[in-house]
């Protein structure tokens, strides 16, 4: 499928967090892993 993985630290935890519906303190967000088109 030509994709490839990445995660990243840099995010808006908190508007993550929102969405899940966790409450950033007994739970958070850490980082995020995604897929998307290969570089090159």
């Amino acid at each position: 499928m030509g994709l490839a993985p990445f995660s990243t630290a840099a995010l808006k935890d908190t508007l993550i967090e929102k969405d899940l519906g966790i409450d950033g303190v007994t739970e958070s967000v850490l980082y995020v892993v995604g897929v998307g088109l290969a570089a090159g």
